[in-house]
């Protein structure tokens, strides 16, 4: 994957699900139904929606993972437009009929497979835990290690995260990358208190400016079946590479 996939992958730029999710919603989507279980939303919604989810969620957690995943690795492998309805059928086995019947359209579906990402690297981060480490690097290789955890666990999640970042589409570009996203993330591992570790101050947003371009330019790179622990140390190397590089002498180990 190379130094960009190190970064989309394994530091927190990867996490700008969350935030995008709610953007996508309202550029994109003319249902005001919210699709992921955990983070309904409280405005009004049309009957035949919330019929519509309910039926998916009285499935088998096993027949719900099936059929999220299935899901998942097509639109990962077609993107949006490509994808069918059909192929993401065939895949889950079960009838076409079916995924109409649970979620209404394809754009429906592809929302809540959004929401759902959005929710598991959101539950990816022990905010508490990065808020307690000291330094800037540390925190941002924490962050890195909690969500290799998710996405060692759901593999198809990184491959759609990384579909949705090269869609053509202006409206999912800017509900990804946007100033919002990015005053989250800085939020999660560049404190206050990170700054005068620097020699120069100013370069701790200049570096993580640099995290930041790199995810972007290179996202493209993210894949399933990445070997994770070869990149892991990579990344580790980078890391310590920057910190010796930007950081006062009494500040080094």
């Amino acid at each position: 994957c190379g130094y960009g996939g190190v970064f989309y992958i394994l530091s927190p730029v990867g996490s700008f699900l969350p935030i995008a999710a709610e953007s996508l919603h309202r550029r994109v989507s003319r249902s005001p139904a919210t699709l992921w279980h955990g983070n309904r939303d409280t405005s009004p919604k049309p009957p035949r929606c919330i019929r519509l989810w309910e039926k998916f969620l009285a499935l088998s957690i096993k027949k719900q993972d099936t059929i999220r995943n299935a899901a998942l690795a097509c639109f990962a492998k077609h993107g949006y437009e490509k994808a069918s309805i059909n192929d993401i059928a065939v895949a889950a086995g079960i009838s076409k009929a079916s995924i109409f019947q649970y979620f209404g359209n394809k754009q429906t579906l592809y929302q809540y497979l959004f929401d759902y990402c959005a929710a598991q690297m959101k539950q990816a981060y022990n905010t508490s835990a990065l808020e307690e480490t000291t330094d800037f690097f540390d925190r941002v290789w924490e962050a890195s290690v909690m969500k290799v955890e998710i996405l060692k666990k759901h593999p198809h999640i990184a491959s759609f995260i990384a579909s949705v970042a090269v869609e053509p589409t202006p409206e999912l570009k800017s509900a990804i990358f946007s100033e919002a996203n990015e005053k989250y993330i800085a939020s999660l591992v560049l404190h206050e208190r990170d700054y005068k570790k620097f020699r120069h101050p100013e370069d701790a947003e200049l570096v993580f400016q640099m995290l930041m371009m790199l995810a972007k330019g290179m996202s493209v790179q993210l894949e399933s079946g990445v070997d994770y622990d070869s990149m892991m140390k990579e990344f580790r190397n980078i890391l310590d590479m920057l910190k010796h590089n930007f950081y006062k002498e009494e500040y080094l180990p």
